[in-house]
């Protein structure tokens, strides 16, 4: 893609961009596998509409042999969502063309984010039973104050059907 030009974090199969509610202190991940490789220089978030103050921020996590999230490999830092609108970090890394990256979003506070639809999303694999829901996110309660889980540590029972918080890459 051109420089300048946002790459939306999905692998296609709807275009419905919804909003929706995300709580406080829930990191949520979900898989993404660039379709070619791209230097970025800013990851972005779409608040709709807040609750009061607050801070958001976004996490790429590098994936293991297994498939799996593992290291930390960008920490946005805090972003401020005490505002409606199109919130940004700086963000400086490549991502290399079909290599699986985990992105996940992380707010200090309750509002709703626009969000992408699960049908735009791959399945998470896991747990010992078939499931008739989709699972797309990863979710895990953690502090935002805390500094975010490096590694990872997977845990099967952190999978849901939530839709994630959308998150855009901008082309360096």
């Amino acid at each position: 893609p051109p420089s300048g030009e946002l790459v939306m974090t999905t692998i296609g199969g709807s275009d419905t961009i919804a909003s929706l509610a995300r709580v406080a202190n829930a990191l949520e991940m979900f898989q993404f596998v660039p379709k070619a490789t791209i230097t970025i220089s800013q990851v972005v978030m779409n608040v709709v509409t807040v609750t009061g103050a607050g801070l958001g921020r976004v996490l790429i996590y590098d994936t293991g042999a297994n498939g799996l999230p593992t290291t930390l490999l960008y920490n946005s830092g805090d972003i401020d969502t005490s505002s409606a609108g199109a919130k940004s970090a700086g963000c400086a890394m490549t991502l290399l063309r079909g290599k699986r990256y985990w992105i996940a979003s992380w707010f200090s506070a309750a509002l709703t984010m626009s969000v992408w639809a699960t049908t735009s999303l791959p399945d998470i694999n896991g747990g010992a039973a078939p499931t008739t829901a989709a699972r797309k996110v990863a979710r895990r309660t953690v502090a935002f104050a805390s500094a975010p889980p490096d590694p990872w540590g997977w845990s099967s029972s952190e999978i849901n059907a939530a839709r994630p918080a959308a998150v855009w890459l901008r082309v360096a």
